[in-house]
């Protein structure tokens, strides 16, 4: 892949997350520092928007899903949630949009949508519609 390739598909996909491209002039005396600042801003961000391991682990446990419920959640049919979360233990982060980085955030959407009352059969339809493999 060239690098203009590469650059270009960088873009698009930070573009995907809400991110946007700016120019603007800065005095070279405070090109370090403004490089700094919008580093800073964007890890963030970033790191607000990425689910990690360890939080789907703390929204399993709360969630009291069946594992029939999760199921329906789980790329894989005989998953269960307790199987799930001895998995998570032993993972630091998620490769994003792969399929446990989807289960994620799935996870993350029923949890949420369950705090504004909504049931958990009617979350799980909503989040798995709104979170395809």
């Amino acid at each position: 892949m060239s690098n203009k390739k590469a650059v270009s598909d960088y873009y698009k996909k930070m573009r995907a997350k809400g991110f946007q491209n700016l120019s603007f002039i800065v005095h070279k005396d405070d090109v370090e520092t403004v490089k700094a600042l919008v580093n800073e801003l964007k890890q963030k961000r970033l790191s607000v928007m990425i689910i990690t391991p360890e939080e789907t682990k703390q929204r399993l446990k709360v969630m009291n899903l069946s594992d029939q419920q999760f199921q329906r959640i789980h790329h894989k049919v005989y998953e269960t949630v307790n199987k799930h979360i001895e998995y998570l233990k032993d993972i630091q982060k998620y490769q994003e949009n792969k399929n446990n980085y989807v289960v994620a955030k799935r996870i993350k959407c029923i949890t949420e949508l369950m705090k504004d009352g909504i049931n958990n059969d009617k979350a799980i339809i909503q989040c798995v519609n709104k979170h395809p493999f």
